[in-house]
């Protein structure tokens, strides 16, 4: 026998609610992706050219994920079918938005004719670095080269007391390093007048000289804390900001472009990747985490949102074979380490120190 369909209009009202309430989950399955893809857009192609995308790129992107916690199982038990847009959705939060990275890289064996750096750095944002446990993970990581920016002589003994630094150091900016430095150039000097501070340094490695840039561009903290406290003038200050980083940007990467053999640059950005003065200026150079690390690779840590604006990045002729992300030291800011092999040709480095 067959089954007599029932009009719409004389459904009970029971059936007219539950066709109602799928169609309105449809609905918000299919808005939710829209405005997750439209707040990747933004800040992908807006985040420090307007205000407001530069807000939602400091934001903090987990809660993105909250909506997820209902739409899932009411697609389960209403409309299995819109399980995949949730899953996509998932995708998108994770991934771009969040910052997953997923590295396909290889350990490998390490071939002992390249040479190999590893390259530690930090701001350790002064008096607020637990000197000890830092100086432990310094020695259990045992880097050949850190650049610290925040830097207070007050962790000198704690951390080089024992020997076997050369360390050089211009205002809140420290290098240490296995071999010889050379201080070469203060690059912000006659380039831009806004608190950044990128100084240059000549590295003499056993094999050849390493041109080491210790960075730590000009911070937005102040402008967004502004906007958080709901003070006067908060939106200029991030607006201030945003153009002093890329100004510094600019300088940096195109001085860093200019010079002869390996290059590394190191420290503290104050610059997610997927900000808009990073894929213009810095991009062109590999960047450690980006290349061979896995996970979110957060590296800055307040209350209201995890950051990766710390980097470590390579000018042509590196290869990064490992990176990683160190624990907590007290600073709101993680350690991130990388290994490197040189894999230009060492008979064309410039002159010794």
């Amino acid at each position: 026998m067959s089954r007599a369909i029932v009009p719409t209009r004389y459904a009970s009202p029971r059936s007219r609610l539950a066709r109602y309430a799928k169609k309105t989950l449809v609905a918000s399955a299919w808005a939710f992706t829209a405005l997750v893809v439209g707040l990747l857009l933004v800040v992908r192609l807006s985040a420090d050219r307007w205000w407001l995308a530069t807000v939602l790129m400091y934001s903090p992107r987990w809660p993105w994920l909250l909506p997820l916690g209902i739409l899932v199982p009411l697609a389960a038990i209403c409309r299995p079918r819109l399980l995949w847009l949730c899953g996509l959705d998932s995708i998108l939060i994770v991934g771009p938005l969040m910052g997953l990275n997923v590295s396909s890289a290889v350990l490998g064996t390490h071939d002992s004719s390249r040479p190999r750096i590893r390259l530690l750095t930090c701001n350790v944002h002064r008096h607020q670095l637990d000197a000890p446990r830092f100086s432990e993970f310094v020695s259990v990581s045992n880097p050949d080269i850190m650049t610290l920016q925040d830097w207070t002589h007050a962790h000198d003994n704690q951390l080089f007391a024992q020997g076997g630094w050369h360390v050089e150091r211009d205002g809140e900016l420290c290098v240490a390093s296995r071999y010889p430095i050379q201080r070469i150039d203060d690059v912000r000097a006659g380039r831009w007048t806004s608190k950044g501070s990128v100084v240059h340094y000549g590295i003499q490695a056993p094999w050849g000289r390493i041109h080491l840039l210790d960075v730590h561009l000009a911070s937005p903290h102040e402008g967004l804390q502004a906007l958080f406290e709901r003070a006067h003038g908060a939106i200029s200050e991030i607006e201030a900001n945003m153009v002093e980083r890329r100004v510094e940007s600019i300088a940096a990467s195109a001085y860093a472009r200019e010079l002869q053999g390996p290059v590394l640059l190191a420290g503290d950005f104050n610059t997610p990747v997927d900000s808009t003065i990073y894929s213009d200026e810095w991009s062109q150079f590999s960047n450690g985490f980006s290349s061979v690390g896995n996970g979110f690779g957060y590296t800055y840590f307040t209350r209201r949102a995890n950051l990766r604006i710390d980097q470590i990045l390579a000018g042509p002729s590196w290869r990064f074979r490992r990176c990683w992300i160190g624990p907590h030291v007290g600073s709101p800011h993680r350690p991130v380490v990388a290994d490197l092999d040189w894999e230009g040709d060492s008979s064309s480095q410039p002159p010794d120190i």
